[in-house]
């Protein structure tokens, strides 16, 4: 029962909600080359540095494993990655964005992104849709 419950929570998790810096009116121009320069930013201050570490190969099961079983596999980490993701919002918050949580929704016409060179107020902003090119576009009321 407990795997059918995190089975359901991913699945939830994984329906197109995303994570965006958004800043009301920023030309997205502008926000792609200050996201660049603020992952760059912390990449210099928190450099990536892989650990090796061992990880429980079954941590959902209550099962008894047999003796001669090893439950246990090799694997590597960043352990700078959450400074990194930390620095990345912190240098983005400074330069006046803040994170906007969206889910993702169907749009029945085709998206045009160029003509939404500047971004709209968030407060409008109800969705987001990928253009062929996958970038975002905002959906508004």
């Amino acid at each position: 029962m407990r795997f059918f419950g995190v089975l359901v929570l991913l699945v939830l998790v994984g329906c197109g909600t995303r994570v965006f810096y958004y800043q009301d009116g920023a030309e997205r121009a502008a926000l792609a080359s200050d996201l660049a320069a603020c992952e760059a930013e912390a990449l210099e201050k928190a450099p990536v540095s892989y650990v090796e570490e061992d990880f429980d190969a079954f941590p959902l099961t209550s099962v008894k494993r047999p003796l001669f079983f090893v439950p246990y596999k090799r694997g590597f980490r960043d352990e700078n990655l959450g400074k990194r993701a930390r620095l990345e919002r912190s240098c983005m918050a400074e330069k006046g964005y803040v994170r906007l949580e969206l889910d993702r929704c169907e749009v029945s016409a085709p998206i045009d992104v160029q003509n939404q060179s500047r971004l709209p107020a968030a407060e409008n902003v109800i969705c987001y849709a990928n253009d062929p090119s996958r970038q975002p576009f905002f959906v508004t009321n």
